[in-house]
């Protein structure tokens, strides 16, 4: 995971700065039967730019709803930032305190768009407040999150041949292949051991 926050950059352990990831290990092992490890790669602020998008994309929703971020223009952004590096992490999320909208949906907890994890990095933007608890909450969101950003025509063909259990299993599997490649080539060294990229706004 990265994490980017603002304030002074530490270097805690994973169930300080995502505490929730542990809930959804094991929210995703009970519903998939599969054990799925969600490691921190890095913990970094959030880049000038992608702050200046979080903040030109925040707007007062209306009926009551605070401040929300348009969560379609904060995963375009992360795109394009992934195009310009060379870190390849499977998940790359945004955490930041606000809410969020998409179309016709506000105060929205999570999003994500694409549907091709452990395939090509998935952009994520997932809502998280410490200081107003809600771990489990957002654990349970997180690993929705996971599981629809998986490709439903790939675990469609892994069911004709095995069942729900294994063919989850050889789906994560390609995550650890991918890791793995990360690990031994020669821009692996930063990005071996990850499963998910956290920023924090």
């Amino acid at each position: 995971l990265n994490m980017h926050h603002n304030g002074t950059l530490t270097r805690p352990s994973c169930s300080i700065c995502a505490p929730w990831s542990i809930k959804a290990e094991l929210n995703l092992k009970e519903k998939l039967s599969v054990t799925i490890d969600f490691r921190i790669m890095d913990l970094q602020l959030a880049n000038t730019k992608l702050t200046e998008i979080l903040l030109n994309s925040t707007s007062m929703g209306s009926c009551g709803s605070g401040r929300l971020i348009h969560a379609g223009t904060v995963l375009g952004e992360m795109k394009k930032d992934l195009t310009r590096g060379s870190v390849t992490p499977n998940i790359m999320c945004v955490i930041t305190k606000e809410k969020l909208y998409q179309d016709n949906l506000a105060d929205l907890l999570g999003y994500t768009l694409d549907k091709t994890l452990c395939y090509s990095t998935v952009p994520m933007i997932l809502t998280y407040d410490r200081s107003q608890g809600r771990i489990n909450q957002t654990g349970i969101l997180f690993a929705e999150l996971v599981l629809n950003s998986t490709s439903d025509d790939i675990i469609k063909e892994y069911a004709k041949n095995y069942d729900d259990r294994i063919a989850w299993k050889q789906y994560f599997n390609v995550c650890n292949k991918k890791n793995n490649r990360n690990k031994y080539s020669g821009t692996g060294k930063r990005s071996a051991v990850h499963l998910s990229q956290v920023r924090r706004s």
